[in-house]
């Protein structure tokens, strides 16, 4: 995985189900605000985030989360 400063990984080998249809959704953070409170989803096929009215991503038809994993710590 490669780490970009503030703009989350890209990961080394893309999944084949990602046709990148989903960077035309993604969506930029608001500062002082989670992504998920501000009303955006995480699909984690693609590894992108965007602002969609639907539960699948429009990319690859996979299922978008819309709530941080919880840490077990």
């Amino acid at each position: 995985m490669k780490l970009r400063a503030g703009k989350g990984y890209i990961p080394d080998v893309r999944d084949p189900r990602c046709k990148e249809i989903c960077l035309n959704f993604r969506a930029k953070q608001s500062w002082g605000m989670s992504r998920y409170a501000d009303g955006q989803s995480f699909c984690p096929i693609c590894h992108v985030f965007m602002k969609v009215s639907g539960k699948t991503c429009p990319c690859c038809k996979g299922q978008l989360r819309f709530k941080p994993i919880e840490n077990k710590n």
